[in-house]
């Protein structure tokens, strides 16, 4: 098994999504939210591990992780000090094959530079 980053730019945004560049981001991209509720998706994922490449810091908040309409987990982006193309995973579980969402579950800075789906 291979798993490797999709860009953020692969990936769908809802509104409250912002799109941003930096040398300190994966690819050169980030896509950020301040607002709860917001999502990023892929579509037509077959997969039984998920995780993002995104920033931690000190007033980070935290995600959901959907795979369809069911949550696969949460992930906290809060740390000590900010710290660029983190690489946060979620514990495999059952294949499953469908739509995955990265959901905002607070009003807190969420940066996402990228998606990782992987498939034993």
């Amino acid at each position: 098994c291979v798993a490797r980053a999709l860009d953020d730019r692969s990936l769908s945004a809802s509104a409250g999504w912002t799109r941003g560049t930096g040398s300190s981001y994966y690819e050169g991209t980030v896509t950020y939210a301040t607002t709860t509720g917001c999502s990023l998706s892929l579509t037509k994922v077959a997969l039984d591990r998920v995780g993002v490449v995104a920033t931690t810091c000190t007033t980070c908040g935290e995600v959901a992780i959907y795979v369809g309409s069911t949550k696969v987990g949460t992930l906290s982006l809060h740390a000590s000090a900010t710290h660029a193309k983190q690489l946060l995973l979620l514990k495999s579980f059952t294949s499953r094959t469908g739509t995955v969402s990265i959901r905002t579950l607070n009003s807190k800075i969420v940066r996402i530079d990228g998606l990782v789906v992987s498939r034993s």
